[in-house]
């Protein structure tokens, strides 16, 4: 099996609370970088791990939301494929492309990914 983590940092707070209020889907205009980092991470955790089953070749897939205070990035996603030329189809799969321009770019930043065989 192969496993793919992917971690990312929040922008800045002054550039996430104006990307954040830029967002047209955003009826509700939270304010405050704490409660829109926890809204953009519950948005994440849901629209990702809804994957599973839908994109044929994740097998399991988690988002961590809440990483210890000793965390150098705020949040996580954690998945398993067969192989890398699964890991090629999630990756290009339309469904996960659009959560990365509308839920990720927008707020995130500082990417860093691991890939290893288990």
């Amino acid at each position: 099996m192969l496993k793919y983590v992917v971690m990312w940092k929040f922008k800045e707070d002054s550039e996430l609370e104006k990307a954040y209020a830029s967002d047209k889907n955003k009826s509700n205009f939270i304010n405050k970088s704490e409660d829109i980092k926890a809204d953009i991470k519950k948005t994440l955790k849901t629209r990702l791990e809804a994957l599973v089953g839908v994109i044929p070749e994740l097998i399991s897939l988690k988002v961590i939301e809440l990483p210890l205070q000793t965390s150098t990035h705020d949040v996580a996603l954690i998945c398993e494929v067969k192989s890398e030329k699964d890991l090629e189809g999630y990756a290009k799969d339309k469904r996960h492309t659009e959560i990365i321009e509308s839920c990720i770019k927008p707020y995130l930043t500082e990417r860093c990914c691991l890939d290893y065989i288990e």
